[in-house]
Formats: structure tokens, sequence, C-alpha cells
């Protein structure tokens, strides 16, 4: 070990660690999803976007980290993207936030002039959870975070894709005739 190495591993900065205003910063935290075909069904799309923020909120509760701003970036198949980002006031790691913000981004970036090749979702600057809980918190947030650390257990044990979203899943033909 250097020296340098030695005195990041004594302030707890080293392996991708750094402090900033005396907080652990962390490095991006990235979920991406590649298309196999062209999809041409906007629901699908919309849902292929829900999933994306659903593996972003897994990455990041699986890691206990929250971030403040999102980054979505769109990729077409003739390899030019758009990107936009996206803040909020208070950090977040809620799948139903990621994935309003996902949908929202994704309609204003999207325009069908080829394929559409993959998503990716980009937590920036994620920080460690603080483990302070909100006192303005309401019983529905509450379910949620309780469902979200349940979820996340399940994942990390029987891998992400054991535990899907209803939300990013589509609604089959033989359902809706049969309701």
């Amino acid at each position: 070990n250097t020296k340098y190495e030695m005195s990041n591993a004594g302030r707890g900065t080293a392996q991708g660690m750094v402090m900033e205003n005396n907080q652990e910063a962390y490095g991006d935290v990235v979920a991406e999803t590649v298309l196999d075909r062209d999809i041409n069904d906007q629901e699908v799309l919309v849902q292929q976007v829900r999933l994306t923020a659903d593996k972003l909120a897994f990455e990041l509760n699986s890691r206990g980290l929250w971030t403040k701003r999102v980054t979505f970036r769109l990729t077409y198949t003739d390899r030019r993207s758009a990107q936009r980002t996206v803040s909020w006031p208070t950090a977040t790691n809620a799948f139903g936030r990621l994935s309003e913000a996902a949908v929202r981004l994704f309609h204003e970036l999207c325009q069908r002039r080829v394929a559409i090749k993959s998503f990716r979702l980009t937590g920036r600057s994620p920080r460690r959870d603080p483990g302070q809980l909100n006192l303005l918190e309401t019983g529905w947030e509450e379910k949620q975070r309780k469902a979200s650390t349940a979820i996340t257990e399940v994942r990390k044990r029987m891998g992400f894709s054991s535990v899907l979203s209803a939300a990013s899943m589509k609604e089959s033909e033989d359902w809706k005739t049969n309701r």
C-alpha cells in the first residue's frame, strides 16, 4: 500500500468513497435496460422505463444509498442519444418517485425517428442512508418503505427478477377479456 492509499483507508475514503462536505460520497449508481428488438408500442416502452427505475431503486436500496439527482439517457439504434436530469430537494431511493421521474423524462426525450436501443438511469452523487425516519411520514409511505425493504431482501437472496413490479408488466389480453 502506498502512503496515499493508507491515508485514504484511515479516513474511510477507500474503494470509490470520497469525503465531500463531511459526508460520504459514492460513485454514481447505474441501471440500464437494453431492448433486444424494436418496440413500437408506447405502453410497452413505458413499462421498460419503469423496469429500469425498479432496477435503480433496487441498486440504491441494496447499498443503503439515497440520491437527489437522476439522469435519464435514451439511446437509439443509430447510437445517437438524448439525456435529461431531474433533481429533488430531498434525497430518495423510492421506486414510485424514481419511476414517475423516469417516465416523465422519457416522454420529454422520446422522438421516434429510429428504434430505441436502451434506457439508462443514473443516480448521481448518492449518499448513505442517514437512518433517520421522517416524522411527517404518512401511513401509506411507511407501508411503501417497509414493502420496499422486504422486496430488496428477497431480491438480494433470490435475484432481481424473483420479484417484479406489476407496474412494469404488460396486461395480457386474457386478463382484459376475463374481467
